[in-house]
Parts: structure tokens; sequence; C-alpha cells
């Protein structure tokens, strides 16, 4: 029976995944499927969208990620995601190595040596991708 309403969408990029986690041996790529179900017995409806596989993204209207490191397809694919579902709940699986972060400008003034901060928060705003600070003032996705 398919879903109809979805309360949680579960991000993952499944070929960063395997290529992070598979060092001579393969950790289990199904325990987002263990999720769901778990989320199922709660009566939450949960689904799996791996933001790397063509024909997924291609259903929901948005493009696969080039790779774990590009951060405009990853929020890109987030936005088309939000769009397609409208779910309560986005879940990021894994890491900044599998799920990018985007690199925000620092704020003005702060004497921190990082040229950049990475960071999941652009994520949660239905805004176009953007590296700096004004683009994140109104938190629409909870993550």
């Amino acid at each position: 029976m398919p879903v109809t309403t979805v309360d949680k969408v579960i991000v993952s990029n499944r070929g960063a995944q395997h290529e992070v986690r598979c060092w001579g041996r393969c950790r289990d790529l199904q325990s987002p499927q263990r999720l769901v179900a778990a989320d199922l017995k709660r009566g939450h409806a949960s689904i799996v969208i791996d933001i790397d596989d063509n024909a997924q993204m291609s259903a929901i209207g948005g493009a696969a990620v080039l790779g774990p490191t590009d951060q405009r397809g990853a929020k890109e694919a987030i936005d088309a995601i939000d769009k397609a579902h409208t779910p309560d709940y986005i879940m990021l699986l894994d890491g900044p190595d599998v799920i990018p972060h985007i690199l925000l400008v620092p704020i003005s003034g702060l004497t921190d040596p990082d040229k950049d901060i990475p960071s999941d928060l652009p994520c949660a705003f239905s805004r176009r991708h953007a590296r700096c600070r004004q683009t994140c003032r109104a938190c629409r996705r909870t993550f």
C-alpha cells in the first residue's frame, strides 16, 4: 500500500554512505528501512530518499547530487523533497561526509580564524542555496 501522507523523510546518500562506511567490510546499509519500520509501529509514515539516486529524485521533480561534496545539489535535493512531500520532519542520515554541510560565510566582526562555518542549518530554510547568514532568518523545516 503506497504512503499517501509522509510524516518524516529520511534523507540519505547511499553512494557516499557506501564509500565512507566500507573499509574492507561493509556496514549494513539497510538500517534506514529499520527506522521506517520502527516509525510505522509508532504510527508515523516515513520514507527514505537517496539524494544520489536519479530515479528517486526525478520522481519528485529534483536532480540527484553530483557527489558527497555537492553542497548546492544537496540543498536543492532537500528543497525538492520538501516540496514534493511536505513532511513534518526531515532527517539527514549520517554526517557531513555523506550529506554535505553548507559552508557559511562567518558573521563580520568575529575574531574566529575560520573562513567558513560548515552547517546543515540552511537546509531548514525554504530559500534557495546561499552561503550568507541573511538568507537564514525564517526557519520553516524541522530537522
